[in-house]
């Protein structure tokens, strides 16, 4: 038995950015994320720059619904680590009605 307000919400949290030193041949790298706001209004912002000489960069980025990442200036490749999260939001509310005889077994 499953109960559909139970889903999970999908979450990609990333931290760190990695640029290929070897291919860098441009002075700056730009990136960009695309995703939809209030009321699904499209919304685009830079959320990385990179100079010639910076091959890593850590920072702190939480993307809660889908979204497109772009290069917006420069050359890749450029590899994103982060981590996926899964949140279930009534996880404690669902199924915590125990009755005292399944707690005694």
């Amino acid at each position: 038995e499953s109960d559909p307000s139970c889903k999970p919400n999908h979450r990609l949290l990333v931290k760190l950015a990695n640029k290929d030193f070897e291919n860098c041949k441009d002075d700056l790298t730009v990136l960009s994320i695309e995703t939809k706001g209030y009321q699904d209004e499209k919304i685009s912002s830079v959320f990385l720059t990179m100079k010639k000489n910076d091959y890593m960069e850590k920072f702190d980025l939480l993307i809660p619904d889908t979204a497109k990442i772009k290069l917006v200036k420069g050359s890749g490749p450029i590899t994103l680590l982060g981590s996926h999260c899964l949140d279930f939001y009534d996880y404690r509310n669902y199924g915590g009605e125990e009755t005292e005889e399944e707690e005694d077994a």
